[in-house]
């Protein structure tokens, strides 16, 4: 949406329901600061809408916020806050661990970070990752992965 049009232009995420084929809006946090609208990163994960942001600066350095997008249509469309972490960037969660952790992913660089004791772990750095070319068969650096977790559909389609 183009903020330059609107006055107070609506905040939240266009959704498409494939079960009655209509679309809704799920509202952004209210917690989440209008100036950090377009600074945040979505994520499905266990057959959720994850939305995370970095919400403050303080304490360093710095909190980054999980909330659990709940679609249930229409009015009741809102998000959950699920975790608070201290983080210097936004990082996407990749999984819950068993142990009460979260796997996160920035860049090249994949962390685990402890709920219990709020620790951040650095667990593998992909910076000096590379692989053999096809062609010329020279070594090669990786300059950057992707992760894309695999979810079959948010809403399980039934004939």
């Amino acid at each position: 949406m183009d903020k330059d049009l609107h006055e107070q232009p609506p905040r939240g995420l266009l959704c498409l329901s494939l079960e009655d084929e209509t679309f809704d809006v799920i509202r952004l946090p209210d917690s989440l600061d209008p100036a950090l609208d377009d600074t945040f990163m979505l994520d499905v994960l266990h057959g959720e809408l994850w939305l995370s942001a970095h919400t403050s600066e303080t304490p360093s350095p710095g909190t980054m916020t999980i909330w659990v997008m709940c679609m249930a249509g229409g009015v009741d469309s809102r998000c959950e806050q699920r975790y608070s972490i201290c983080v210097s960037d936004v990082c996407h969660p990749m999984g819950l661990l068993p142990n009460g952790g979260i796997a996160l992913w920035k860049g090249l660089t994949l962390y685990r970070y402890d709920l219990a004791s709020s620790n951040l772990m650095t667990e593998c750095e992909m910076d000096g990752l590379r692989y053999q070319g096809r062609r010329a068969r020279t070594w090669k650096n990786l300059f950057m992965f992707n992760v894309k977790p695999y979810t079959e559909s948010l809403i399980p389609i039934t004939l």
